[in-house]
């Protein structure tokens, strides 16, 4: 497994960071992530997300935090295809349902198309 540099470990938390700080619907979007990040990891300990090719200083002291930010970050790696399938279903479900006019827009369609038909 390839060595990961300090850059790549601290990147997606100054990047989260940075632009929240300009943004508030972007952070809004990272809340959310983070939430469905945590929920479909669950909650685990920094020790019980692979060490492989992480420095031993990014696991111990001050720098714990910015590692487990960056493996909640990338939180679709460590879901099961399972969990992928579900949720891909759900957003095609979404999409794919027919937009629905509130019933007094029907009603005023209707009456508008049965009127142009006299």
């Amino acid at each position: 497994m390839k060595t990961r540099s300090s850059i790549e470990i601290f990147a997606p938390a100054a990047i989260v960071l940075g632009l929240c700080v300009f943004s508030v619907p972007t952070f809004v979007v990272a809340v959310i992530w983070m939430t469905a990040g945590v929920c479909a990891v669950g909650y685990r300990t920094l020790e019980e997300f692979p060490t492989a090719g992480i420095s031993w200083r990014w696991i111990r002291g001050w720098r714990r935090g910015i590692t487990h930010f960056y493996h909640l970050a990338c939180w679709p790696r460590y879901v099961g295809g399972e969990v992928r399938a579900r949720g891909l279903s759900l957003v095609t479900r979404i999409h794919s349902k027919p937009l629905r006019l509130p019933v007094a827009s029907r009603n005023r369609a209707m009456s508008k198309q049965n009127n142009n038909q006299h």
